[in-house]
């Protein structure tokens, strides 16, 4: 089992600028669009082999797009005996409430988060 948080939350943790690990767990391709400059790009795709790059010394929070792609890789985290928090609506809830947090590349496509 895991913890989960509202994005809102997050961004309130995340501009205490406390030191937290802060993982992405979408796509490259989603990643070029819209991202939170602070996370830490590690694709589901290659979580299993890449996990041991998160500092699990510091709260460890995993968003993704929506929420789900972050909640599989906190259940993986849990299955494996780590600590993680997943951040329920991602990067679509930041993106709806006009977060300061979030990064909005030239690539972006308004579509992506439909």
């Amino acid at each position: 089992m895991y913890q989960e948080i509202s994005a809102k939350k997050l961004e309130e943790i995340v501009q205490t600028k406390q030191p937290i690990e802060l993982i992405d767990v979408r796509e490259e391709h989603e990643w070029d669009m819209i991202r939170i400059p602070q996370a830490k790009l590690i694709p589901l795709s290659q979580f299993p082999d890449r996990y041991q790059e998160i500092n699990f010394d510091r709260e460890v929070y995993i968003l993704c797009r929506t929420g789900a792609r972050s909640g599989q890789a906190c259940a993986w985290l849990a299955q494996n005996g780590k600590q993680a928090t997943n951040v329920a609506g991602s990067i679509k809830s930041l993106y709806e409430t006009r977060s300061k947090i979030l990064e909005i590349t030239e690539h972006f496509q308004p579509q992506y988060l439909l």
